[in-house]
Parts: C-alpha cells; structure tokens; sequence
C-alpha cells in the first residue's frame, strides 16, 4: 500500500544521502543535537544503563551462550574481533551511538574534528567504553554459539559467521544509528519530530522487537512462534527490572530530601523507573507526552525540558540565597 511505498522512498532517500542537507539546517535540530550531547555525555545514569542492553540479547540468541560471552566480557581481544568481523560494530565505535550525535563523515574520514566533536567524545567516552565491553561480550557469545553449530569449521571460518551473527543480533535487540536502524518517524528532518524521538531509539528498538514477535505469533499461531514471544516477552520484562535497578543508583544520589535515607531514595527511585520501563504507551513518541499530562506531570520534550531546568535552578538559587540570609526558604 502507500504506506509501504512512502517507507521504502524514505529510506532510499536517506541512504543515498537526499534528505543530508535537510536534516543538518534549522536552529530545532541544531539545538536537539547538542541537547542531546549534554544529556547523555558524562552522565552517570547513561552509563550504568548501557551494558544491561546485553540481556535484550536473550530474544533471539540462548541465554546460555549470553552468561558464557558476559563471563569473558574482560577478555582480551573482544572488542578488537567485533569491530573486524562485524562492520556495525565498528561503525558504532566512530560514535554512532544514538540519533544526532556522531560524527559526521568528514571528521571519521580526514580527523579534523572541531572543539565542540572532541568535547563530545570526551563526554561520551565512558559510555562508548561500556557499550564497546557489551558488544564484545556479544561478539564472545555469538562465536560461543557457532563454536556449537559449526564445531568442524577452522577458527577463522567460526569468527565470520559470529561477526554475521552479531550484526544480525544488532539489527533486531540493539540502538545503533545508522539508516538501516531508524525507525521511519526518526528519519524525519521536522524539528518538532526529531524533538519527540529524542532519546527514543532504545524504547522503539523495544516496542518492535515485542510487537513483530507478537504479530508473527497471531499469524503464524504455531508452537514455535508462540513460543518466541514467550522468550521476547520475558526478556524485555527482565531487561527493564535490571535496568531499573541499575539506572536508580544515580537517581537515588541525585535525590536532595533530607528527611529519607539512601535506601528510600532507592526503593523510590527504582519503583519509580520500573513502572517507567514496563508501560509500553512510553515507547511511543507523541503518546508518551499525552499519557504524562493526563497523569499530571510536564512533557518530557526537549523544548520544554530546557524551560523546566531552568525555572529549577533559578528556584534553587533563591533558595540558597534565603538560607545564607537566615531567611525561610521560598
């Protein structure tokens, strides 16, 4: 149908480069680029989180291999084999960590990367470092596997089919961008859309991995299809409690009330970040901000974020301000 059409000429579109110049002008996407730089660079929370995207993983390759692969996820050479034999692998190592925030192909091809790109990497480097770690683990888990399928092949036959498999693993459970890994409504150069997919790469890879497990298992109705959203279902729900878990570690420190100690701080902040994480309606862009206001809380959108922290800071310097003074805080 025509929807079928539009997303193909989308995409042809944007992998030959038409839509380029349309995404890099406007003073919208300019400021969602580098909004988006500030939040994730340096940032503790992104950190804690980025590994635990291995377990989302366990949809289309065994558990089994995955607890193999993360015990040798320190071991020498992983990250140097994934990069070799799968090139998504090493296409993410030149920053393309999310949407808008990379390198652009004249920094990669002649290394004469400006002030603002090499601030960036440095901000980004503890997180690049903890997503290199889990794609070598993958890398381990993915020959591990072969290993297994393939015990007659010679190592380097094994190492090949392994690179294939992890782009293949890539493609369906793990946020990379690349024209290949967008969803359609990301491949928009609208300022006001690229403002809602903002920090959406990670729920959308989510939401379509249960939603085409889900649909093949109502169409096809048999045993093994059943059977795959079973898995796909279980692991999303293990996926979103450990990071939860884990992203609550920096919420709970980032909580100021005096009057609670660090483990209520936790339980709220894990409560808090789990029920976030479970309610699919969060993965869809547009929804989620109409589902926040119906439960009375501020739209989470880029452009509103940047009015709300500012409003904070200048309520927390007042504050600061009548406590040196001796008077009662606002």
């Amino acid at each position: 149908g025509v929807h079928a059409k539009g997303y193909f000429e989308t995409f042809i579109k944007q992998l030959n480069g038409v839509n380029d110049r349309g995404e890099r002008i406007g003073i919208a996407n300019w400021l969602t680029s580098h909004a988006k730089a500030a939040s994730v660079g340096a940032n503790l929370r992104v950190v804690l989180q980025q590994p635990w995207a291995y377990i989302r993983a366990a949809a289309i390759i065994k558990p089994t291999y995955l607890l193999e692969g993360a015990g040798k996820v320190f071991a020498k050479g992983n990250r140097a084999m994934a990069k070799e034999y799968s090139p998504i692998a090493l296409w993410k190592s030149w920053g393309y960590y999310d949407i808008s925030i990379g390198k652009d192909m004249r920094s990669l091809l002649f290394n004469d990367s400006n002030i603002d790109e090499r601030m960036r990497e440095w901000s980004m480097a503890p997180a690049a470092f903890a997503d290199e770690l889990t794609w070598g683990a993958l890398f381990r888990a993915c020959l591990a596997e072969q290993k297994d399928i393939h015990p007659n092949w010679n190592e380097e036959q094994q190492k090949a089919a392994a690179g294939r498999r992890l782009s293949e693993i890539v493609d369906l459970t793990q946020v990379v961008d690349s024209p290949f890994h967008k969803s359609q409504l990301m491949r928009s150069s609208d300022g006001l859309v690229r403002m809602q997919t903002s920090f959406m790469a990670e729920p959308t890879k989510t939401y379509n991995l249960l939603r085409t497990s889900l649909a093949k298992a109502i169409e096809k109705k048999d045993k093994a299809s059943v059977k795959q959203f079973a898995r796909t279902a279980v692991t999303w729900l293990v996926s979103a409690t450990v990071t939860a878990a884990f992203a609550a570690i920096a919420d709970a420190g980032r909580d100021d009330d005096d009057a609670k100690n660090l483990l209520e701080k936790y339980g709220e902040a894990l409560s808090a970040n789990l029920i976030d994480n479970v309610n699919l309606f969060n993965s869809i862009p547009f929804v989620k901000d109409i589902l926040s206001l119906m439960q009375g809380f501020e739209p989470s959108r880029l452009d509103m974020q940047a009015a709300d922290k500012l409003i904070n800071v200048g309520k927390v310097w007042l504050k600061q301000l009548n406590a040196e003074k001796g008077e009662k805080p606002y």
